[in-house]
């Protein structure tokens, strides 16, 4: 109860504050694209501290439209940039993200929103999520697959208040080692409740959110159920982004070079409702029989 009041409190107290962002979810192949061209540019970018992701999508933009335009880009990294570009519209300079024939004249007007509003004072971007993808394991008796469908909302309201909601429903088949490390650890990774799905297979949501606040112009605030990443490179020893959602409060104070953040968060061991979840027991309760996956001995 403590952080939701304190981040009420200094929502209450916040006056004259600058124009506020989204952060862009986190994805490795996303900001792989990010600090490459940090460091094609050749110097640390003014924009975001690259050392602590997520990026707001205003600091995407800005560093796009500043750094990148000096460097020598190739046809892969253009499309790339244009990707990056488009996916931050409204606070880039792009001018290639308006569709030419929009669906029904009112769906995707922009590329990259299924609806859009963008007016004085608010702006929404609302999009399905639709993901599907199969594979094959020799290794074996399933076939390995991801069913994904949801939806995903931004906004800002004000140009003082960000906010950011997902929700997906998933089924996947993970392919042998995956299923190897449910049956061992009795978690999926990077998710927390979960449950099988048919043999082999597991079931979940994933839900993230947040809102945001410019407290003064050199103090962020943000409070949610998302993820955080603290350092350089695909795994980090201090916090990575391979556990699952937890709810935090994170301060955030850049003056000139200077990146201070107090990061406050919840961490639990275990979803209690989850086939190994406590319920009153130790890990290993489980309402599966046990010799059947993902309940092994």
């Amino acid at each position: 109860m403590k952080m939701p009041c304190i981040f009420g409190c200094l929502v209450l107290v916040s006056t004259d504050l600058v124009a506020q962002s989204a952060f862009a979810p986190l994805n490795a192949d996303y900001y792989h694209l990010l600090d490459r061209y940090e460091i094609k540019s050749g110097k640390f970018s003014n924009s975001f501290f690259s050392s602590f992701k997520p990026y707001r999508r205003d600091q995407i933009a800005s560093f796009l439209d500043s750094r990148v335009s000096d460097t020598n880009r190739s046809q892969v990294d253009e499309f790339n940039i244009e990707y990056l570009n488009n996916d931050n519209w409204e606070f880039s300079n792009t001018d290639s993200n308006t569709s030419k024939k929009p669906l029904f004249g009112k769906l995707y007007r922009k590329k990259s929103d299924f609806i859009n509003v963008n007016v004085k004072d608010f702006d929404l971007h609302l999009n399905p999520v639709i993901y599907w993808s199969i594979g094959q394991d020799s290794d074996s008796e399933s076939r390995p697959f991801i069913n994904t469908r949801g939806a995903q909302l931004r906004g800002r309201i004000d140009d003082k208040i960000a906010f950011y909601s997902f929700i997906g429903e998933n089924q996947v088949v993970f392919p042998s080692y995956g299923q190897d490390y449910v049956s061992e650890f009795g978690a999926v990774p990077n998710e927390g409740f979960w449950k099988q799905y048919q043999k082999h297979g597991v079931d979940f949501f994933t839900v993230r959110g947040y809102i945001d606040l410019q407290a003064t112009r050199h103090i962020n605030l943000q409070f949610g159920h998302d993820k955080n990443f603290i350092g350089n490179g695909i795994r980090s020893m201090f916090l990575s982004d391979n556990s699952s959602n937890y709810f935090f409060l994170k301060l955030t104070t850049k003056v000139w070079r200077l990146n201070y953040t107090n990061l406050f968060v919840e961490l639990v061991a275990d979803a209690p409702f989850t086939p190994f979840g406590t319920l009153g027991g130790s890990l290993g309760t489980t309402r599966f029989p046990k010799n059947t996956w993902p309940y092994t001995t």
